[in-house]
């Protein structure tokens, strides 16, 4: 890639879609932003209309021509839209690089392409590749019968625990005003219509309280810190898994195997990576905790850079990271001092 060349990474999911046009220097120049392009949830022509809102408006704020590939990881693929039409059209010079999101997540948080990772946002996933290529991903069934330890499963059981506390049935917990005043409900009881009614809440705004359940447990609420400490045990079972995976499809790692959280649910509680780490640590010894260093779409970027040729030293990186546009992680709760990723 020559000084004017340029690559755009694609991050399609559950609740936004982000593109990014990158310069070699990892110097991010352009992003846009989309709603979900996971068709499961908002159908075939929104999932596209989603891709479209993101890589237009790089389209407009670069030269199409000096894009010399997009990287594209859509989560749920098969679920998601195909972003090659809306790439063919608005980059017609671009080769397009379809990624696995769970490998996005992992070089994001790690810089590695081998290792396993843990992912809580809207959804969660455990994922782990062997030095081999061998993969194991467990986990992001969505919200019915999966995604536990999610900022929804999170969200969710924070609700069920308020509701068990005004009924008697549970311990007191801050957790009952916390949700009055996120939701901006004058009592508890509001929060059926909200979940169920004809203007009911999707999935991504229930999700949205878990930054409030982060805070509740630092202020030392026994029901919020019971609610994480089972969201670690959750999000680990599934890191778990996938390294068994990897293992017994006889793939390995020469030595500690890297180790990250993302996702803006664990990205905004190194509480939580912690909990995460340490539960993952307690059945398999050998992980190496990295602290995360990209969200998602950062991990595509460096995908895209690499598959271009372009060395993506600690220079590249620490560019990329510094010029992300605000949000993009969806960090959702201030960092804790003296944490383990400090």
């Amino acid at each position: 890639m020559d000084g004017n060349g340029l690559v755009v990474a694609l991050e399609g999911g559950g609740s936004k879609t982000i593109a990014l046009a990158v310069e070699a220097s990892g110097q991010v120049v352009a992003s846009g932003r989309g709603g979900s392009s996971l068709a499961l949830y908002v159908g075939e022509k929104g999932a596209v209309q989603a891709v479209e809102e993101a890589l237009g408006a790089v389209a407009k704020a670069v030269d199409p021509g000096d894009v010399v590939l997009v990287a594209g990881a859509m989560v749920g693929r098969g679920f998601s839209a195909d972003p090659s039409d809306v790439v063919g059209r608005l980059f017609p010079t671009a080769r397009l690089l379809p990624l696995h999101e769970g490998n996005a997540a992992l070089r994001g948080a790690t810089l590695e392409a081998a290792g396993a990772v843990a992912l809580s946002g809207t959804g969660a996933f455990g994922r782990a590749v062997g030095e081999a290529g061998r993969e194991g991903h467990v986990g992001g069934n969505g919200p019915l019968v999966g995604d536990e330890g999610s900022g929804h499963w999170i969200a969710v059981e924070a609700i069920r625990r308020a509701l068990w506390s005004r009924d008697g049935r549970g311990p007191a917990t801050a957790l009952v005003e916390g949700i009055c005043r996120h939701y901006e409900l004058e009592r508890l009881g509001w929060i059926i219509g909200r979940l169920y009614g004809e203007d009911r809440m999707n999935r991504h705004e229930i999700a949205s309280l878990a930054p409030v359940v982060v805070e509740a447990s630092r202020a030392g609420d026994a029901v919020a810190g019971e609610i994480l400490a089972e969201a670690a045990r959750l999000l680990a079972a599934q890191v778990v898994a996938a390294i068994r995976r990897v293992t017994e499809a006889g793939d390995a790692w020469s030595g500690a195997v890297p180790f990250g959280c993302t996702g803006g649910v664990l990205l905004g509680s190194p509480e939580l990576r912690a909990l995460v780490a340490r539960e993952v640590a307690s059945f398999v010894p050998e992980i190496e905790p990295r602290e995360p260093r990209l969200p998602p779409v950062g991990g595509v970027a460096v995908e895209a850079l690499q598959a271009v040729g372009i060395l993506t030293d600690e220079a590249v990186v620490g560019t990329l990271a510094g010029s992300l546009p605000p949000g993009v992680g969806g960090v959702l709760a201030r960092p804790v001092a003296g944490s383990w990723t400090e």
